[in-house]
């Protein structure tokens, strides 16, 4: 089970999973490994299990890098114009 027994300090940092259900993360960007090796069906990577948990909480989630790129822009231009 992703994250591994070790990958983070337990009292004191939270992992992506507890940042998502507690909607810390109001806009999760996680873009897929565009591996050319195709993983088994049955293995969830920590990318995986990670998209998976933003749509299960309802944290708005973007996979696409074109998309998250216009996004930024856009968010940008919209600063820049309201300043």
């Amino acid at each position: 089970v992703w994250p591994n027994k070790g990958e983070y300090l337990k009292d004191t940092e939270l992992n992506v999973i507890d940042l998502l259900r507690s909607k810390t993360i109001e806009l999760f960007i996680n873009i897929p490994s565009n591996n050319k090796y195709r993983r088994q069906a049955s293995f969830a990577s920590p990318g995986y299990l990670s998209r998976r948990a933003a749509v299960d909480f309802g944290v708005p989630l973007l996979t696409n890098i074109k998309c998250a790129k216009l996004l930024v822009r856009a968010l940008e231009e919209r600063h820049t114009y309201s300043s």
